[in-house]
Order: structure tokens, then C-alpha cells, then sequence
């Protein structure tokens, strides 16, 4: 599942990709195999889940019902449908493979490694894009039709690589650094070299979500007082990366300098311009808000919504659900963060879910991480690995990789109680 994300559309005129097309069809295995019975979440998961039906619920209520003389143009139901209906699916099929044998930290781990080493990948092709010019096979990884978003921003000086928006690239990158780290916190040569890769990659992209989410996110876990000297350097080493990028590596891109663009000049609107003008004087999601708010302000438009980008993620709940999705997805994000809470002091595991959520809080202001192409996948299969299971099947490994002392005291205790009872 995890590397689909990274595929092609399979169907550009339909819109298929390979992530939905291998994730519909494990949703079918796990149904055929019987093992839909056996998938089981902690509270807070069964409470993240209800949310998301909650906004399902809400949008299929606003379709079912349009609002008369409307003055909106309708965007694509099916789309927006695969947008709250995949998390739904990738929940359901990660909590699955949990029961029928899957370890845990194994798996997040085949995840984390998966992510890490296909975005360094992706971070080599924006660097061959920039240095050579983009060979025309990419185009099947930017659209399922129309105009890809991507070679716009190309010409802006954005190069994203496979996907078509910088942003879904930037929660990547920040994803890959944050997976890096929680694998590699005891190879600090390994790490240090990987997170070079990823840090160029994603300054070519030029994403504020991982330049002021990622990058300084990554920091605060490499700078913490538990951690030793080298990490500490490590930190150096990706400013040095940065330096390397802005010194001119790359004069094709550098001569552009389009991330120097993100700094505001004296009249200039500094939140307008870090959002990309979704906030602040003029705000391009103001019109859109403003359309629901006078059509239908409870449960919005529907699966339908509106044509045009919505780049945020309380912004598209309220677009298709209306104040019900928006009160909706900021108790998701607040379930989410009590969940965190219960794990805090889980060690690495705990770091990697705090790390993703403050990702997922702060892109949702720029792009709907939790429903958007490619990255939903990434994160709600890590989300529920770390956060939405029960506890007692999310053993806590120690260094070694056995067992935690508590499980092992549980272990112990049974052994009593049956021996007891033979006696």
C-alpha cells in the first residue's frame, strides 16, 4: 500500500490510481478472507472513525438534498467521495493487518523505510528535473486529466517530482525526515547522509509545509537535551544542505530564487504571503466560504462542492459538510492529539506521532493532508500503527527489539495463574 502511493495513474481519463486501486482492492481481500471481524481500534480510534462518518454522513446529506438556486459550479462527486471514503479504507485494512500476525514496530518500521527511500528517490528526480528538464513520462504521475498543477509550478521554480502539488510533496519530504530519524537515531552517519537528500528535496520543492513545519519540527527532535552531541551536529549538516541548495548547485533553479519569494517585502501582507494568500487581505478561500455560509452553512454542498482548489482542511469540511464537517475535523485533529497524549511517554514512537501531528495540524492550514492524494495513505497507516490500536497489541520494544518489561511481566503472570490452577 505504502509504495502504490508512489505510482502512476493507471487511468488518466478516469482518475484511477495505483494507491486507490491497491487499496479498494485489500478492502475486498480483507472482506473475502473474513478478516474484517478482527479489526480492532482503541477508543480513540473507534472516536477518529465515527468523526470521519460524521462528515461522510454530513456530506451525503448536502447531496442528497442541494440547496435550490445554489450560485456555485459543482466540482467532481466522485473525487471528493474517494477523499473521505479512502481513510475509511486504509484504517480498516492496516488495523486488519494487525490481528492476523503483523508485529507492530515491524510494520511501522517497513513503512518508515519505505517512505524514506522512495522520497530520496523522488529528491534525485526534482534534482535531474531542475539540472535536465522534465522527461515526459512524468505527466503520468501528475494527472488523471486536465492540466497538471505541477508543471505550473515548475515554471514558478517548484519542482515536486512525481506529485503534482508542492504541498503533498513537502508533507512527504517532512514525513521521510521524521521516519529517518526515528529509524536511524543510532546510525548517525546514515542519518545524517539520508536527511541531506531529503532536505534538498524538499527546498527544490519549495513547500512551506516542510519548510516551516518539517524542517524545524525535525530540529526540535534532534535538539533535544536526551540527545548526544552528534545529533546535534546533525542539525548543522542539514543547514549546510540548505546552504548548498541557495549557494547555486543548481543555477537553473537558484537564478529563479523562488524560495526568497516566502520572505515579505515592506508592504507586503507577511500572512498573505506565507499562506499563499489563503489567509489574510483578500483571501482566495474567503469567496468559497462565503458561498457555503449563504447556500448551506450546516451541512455544505456535498460530495459535489466547488470547482477550484481547496487548500485547506477545515475549508473542504466546510466546502462539503458544512459547520458539521468543520466542528467534525477539529475534533479528529483533537482525538488524535489524546491519543498522542496517552502514548507520550512511549519513547521514539512517541516523537514520530507528535512529529506527525503537528505536520498534520499545521498542513491542514495549506492542503487537507488527511484526504489528499498520496498523503492520506502515508498517514493514516502510520497514524493507526501508533495511535489508533489497543495498547496491549502495540508492544513497546526496548533496543534490542525484544519484548517490553511489562509484556513480559504479563507473560510471567499467566504462566502463575495456570500453573495454580493445575496444582
Amino acid at each position: 500500500m505504502a509504495s502504490a502511493v508512489f505510482g502512476p495513474y493507471l487511468a488518466p481519463n478516469l482518475g484511477i490510481r495505483t494507491e486507490q486501486t491497491v487499496v479498494y482492492a485489500a478492502v475486498v481481500l480483507i472482506l473475502v478472507c473474513g478478516v474484517w471481524n478482527r479489526v480492532r481500534l482503541n477508543s480513540h480510534g473507534v472516536l477518529a472513525v465515527g468523526l470521519q462518518c460524521v462528515i461522510l454522513v454530513a456530506a451525503g446529506i448536502g447531496t442528497l438534498f442541494p440547496v435550490a438556486g445554489s450560485a456555485h459550479q459543482s466540482g467532481s462527486a466522485l473525487a471528493m467521495l474517494d477523499n473521505l471514503i479512502l481513510p475509511l479504507c486504509v484504517i480498516a485494512v492496516t488495523a486488519a493487518l494487525g490481528q492476523i500476525g503483523g508485529d507492530r514496530t515491524q510494520m511501522i518500521a517497513a513503512l518508515c523505510r519505505t517512505v524514506v527511500w522512495l522520497m530520496i528517490a523522488n529528491a534525485f528526480l526534482t534534482m535531474v528535473c531542475v539540472s535536465s528538464g522534465t522527461p515526459e513520462w512524468l505527466f503520468a504521475w501528475w494527472s488523471g486529466g486536465g492540466e497538471a498543477v505541477a508543471h505550473g509550478a515548475e515554471q514558478m521554480g517548484r519542482f515536486s517530482g512525481i506529485f503534482n502539488q508542492p504541498a503533498e510533496a513537502g508533507v512527504l519530504y517532512s514525513v521521510a525526515i521524521l521516519g529517518a530519524i526515528w529509524l536511524y537515531q543510532r546510525s548517525p552517519v546514515r542519518l545524517a547522509l539520508v536527511l541531506v537528500v531529503l532536505c534538498s528535496g524538499g527546498i527544490i520543492t519549495v513547500s512551506k509545509i516542510f519548510l516551516l513545519g518539517g524542517i524545524p519540527v525535525a530540529v526540535w527532535q534532534l535538539l533535544r537535551p536526551s540527545m548526544g552531541w552528534w545529533r546535534r551536529s546533525l542539525a548543522v549538516t542539514v543547514a549546510m544542505a540548505g546552504a548548498w541548495i541557495f549557494s547555486g548547485a543548481f543555477p537553473a533553479w537558484a537564478d529563479q530564487t523562488p524560495l526568497f519569494k516566502l520572505f515579505p517585502s515592506n508592504n507586503a501582507d507577511p500572512l498573505k504571503l506565507v499562506t499563499a494568500g489563503r489567509f489574510g487581505e483578500e483571501s482566495i478561500l474567503a469567496p468559497m466560504a462565503e458561498v457555503v455560509w449563504q447556500s448551506s452553512p450546516l451541512v455544505g454542498l456535498g460530495v459535489t462542492g466547488q470547482v477550484g482548489a481547496v487548500d485547506n482542511g477545515w475549508m473542504q469540511a466546510l466546502v462539503v459538510a458544512g459547520s458539521v464537517g468543520v466542528v467534525g475535523y477539529t475534533l479528529l485533529l483533537a482525538t488524535l492529539a489524546a491519543a498522542w497524549w496517552r502514548i507520550r511517554d512511549n519513547g521514539p514512537d512517541a516523537r514520530l506521532a507528535g512529529g506527525l501531528l503537528i505536520i498534520v495540524a499545521g498542513g491542514s492550514l495549506g492542503l487537507p493532508v488527511l484526504t489528499a492524494n498520496r498523503t492520506a495513505t502515508i498517514l493514516w497507516m502510520l497514524l493507526v500503527l501508533l495511535l489508533l490500536t489497543p495498547t496491549s497489541q502495540r508492544p513497546n520494544r526496548d533496543s534490542h527489539g525484544g519484548a517490553s518489561s511489562d509484556q513480559g511481566a504479563r507473560t510471567v503472570s499467566r504462566a502463575a495463574k495456570t500453573i495454580t490452577l493445575s496444582s
